[in-house]
C-alpha cells in the first residue's frame, strides 16, 4: 500500500511549478514582440508617407543619394535594449 501511494505526491509537486516558470517568460516575449511590431508599423507608415510624397511630386527630390529609398536614410538608429 505505501509503495503505491509514494509516486503520486512527487508528480503533483512537480506539475504546477512548470507553467508558472514559462508564464513570465512568454509574457516578456509577447511584450518585446509587440513593441517590435509597433516599431515596424511606425517605420512602414513613415515609408508610405515618404513614397506617397515622392510619387505626388512626380520626381525624386534632389538629395545626396536620390537612388536610395527614404527608409534606408538612417541606418544607425539605436535598437531596443534587450
Amino acid at each position: 500500500m505505501p509503495r503505491h501511494r509514494s509516486p503520486r505526491p512527487r508528480r503533483a509537486s512537480k506539475g504546477p511549478s512548470r507553467p508558472h516558470r514559462h508564464a513570465w517568460l512568454t509574457a516578456a516575449l509577447v511584450k518585446k514582440i509587440s513593441a517590435l511590431a509597433d516599431m515596424i508599423e511606425l517605420k512602414r507608415a513613415e515609408c508610405d508617407v515618404d513614397m506617397a510624397s515622392i510619387f505626388q511630386g512626380g520626381r525624386v527630390p534632389p538629395g545626396p543619394s536620390s537612388r536610395e529609398a527614404p527608409c534606408d536614410a538612417e541606418p544607425n538608429t539605436p535598437s531596443m535594449p534587450r
